[in-house]
Parts: C-alpha cells; structure tokens; sequence
C-alpha cells in the first residue's frame, strides 16, 4: 500500500510542471479573449464601418489569387484575422481540415 501511495506522489509530482503551464496558458487565452469581449461590446450596433473601426477590430487581412472554377465562376478567399484572436473559421472550414 505504501509503495503505491509513494509511486502515485511521484506521478503527481512529474505532472505538476506540465500542470501548471497548461493553467497559465488558459490564463493567457481567457485575457485574450476578455480584451476581444470587451472591445467588441463597443461595437455591437455599427452603423457605418470606417477605417477606425476596422483598425481596432482587425489585425490584418489576407487576399489569395484569384481562382477559376471548372464552370468559370470566378473566385478569391479572403482570411480575416481579428486583433487578440486571430482567424474565425466557418464550420465548414473545419469539418474540411478534419
């Protein structure tokens, strides 16, 4: 019995820094998406979309090349990456990448 409490202490014990730097990176990413919460509620009614405003919400903005479907519908992906969260993906986005 003493020999399992003593291996159960060490197992704790290896876990503990790994522990610890998962709770500080949770941390980091709650702070990061409180500020994201906190500058989007100055924003929830815009009623005209200025340079201003998009330079507070956006951190940058990504344009690839322009495709040709087989059909000949033109097209061009746009990424958006927002300050403090970066790029918002649409479940479709992410069911593909699965």
């Amino acid at each position: 019995m003493s020999a399992q409490y003593e291996s159960e202490q060490r197992e704790i014990k290896q876990a503990l820094p790994d522990l610890r730097q998962r709770i500080e990176q949770l941390k980091a990413e709650s702070d990061v998406t409180d500020k994201f919460v906190n500058l989007i509620k100055k924003y929830t009614v815009i009623d005209q979309l200025d340079a201003a405003i998009l330079n507070e919400l956006i951190d940058k903005i990504v344009v690839h090349h322009k495709e040709i479907a087989e059909d000949g519908r033109v097209f061009q992906q746009v990424e958006i990456y927002y300050r403090f969260i970066g790029k918002l993906e649409h479940a479709a986005e992410s069911e593909k990448a699965a």
